[in-house]
């Protein structure tokens, strides 16, 4: 991601190309970041309980996060309206269901 940046900050590539690419590397190493976060990697399968921490770590490396400390962070996002799971994994849940 970093590189992208770079690249498009010195003129190697096209502002209208360095955007996207970014914001693509980002979406694609949070999405499983976050999906780690809530332990929704290996779903409710006890095993192997390291899938989590693993995917978690590797995809905080390029968004330069510290894994934990995200962790905390962003379960504490939900802990003022008492939400133990994500608002769209309720609503995916509420329309399967129906």
């Amino acid at each position: 991601m970093g590189s992208v940046g770079i690249a498009g900050v010195t003129g190697l590539l096209p502002y209208w190309l360095t955007v996207p690419i970014t914001e693509f590397v980002v979406f694609a190493a949070y999405i499983p970041l976050h999906e780690a976060v809530h332990k929704n990697i290996q779903g409710q399968r006890t095993d192997p309980h390291w899938l989590n921490e693993a995917i978690g770590h590797l995809c905080s490396i390029p968004l330069l996060v510290d894994f934990k400390g995200h962790r905390v962070g962003h379960l504490n996002h939900h802990s003022p309206l008492k939400i133990e799971i994500e608002p769209s994994k309720a609503i995916t849940t509420a329309i399967s269901t129906h």
